[in-house]
């Protein structure tokens, strides 16, 4: 993977790789997920991701809050 360049084989995203994904800033996730309009990411202690499958949805407008 290169910087925040997004790899192909993942399941599961970061806060900055979804950030690239969508062209937006990394403040601009957390504004859509704190306003209900971004799916919820998966939490393991300090650890947070979003699914492959949840993202694509959102790359696609097929996700809805």
């Amino acid at each position: 993977m290169n910087g925040t360049k997004p790899d192909s084989d993942k399941v599961c995203y970061t806060v900055t790789e979804v950030a690239a994904l969508l062209h937006i800033s990394v403040r601009h996730v957390w504004s859509l997920l704190k306003d209900k309009k971004f799916p919820e990411p998966i939490r393991l202690g300090k650890c947070v991701r979003w699914r492959r499958i949840d993202v694509d949805k959102v790359l696609r407008g097929e996700w809805m809050p």
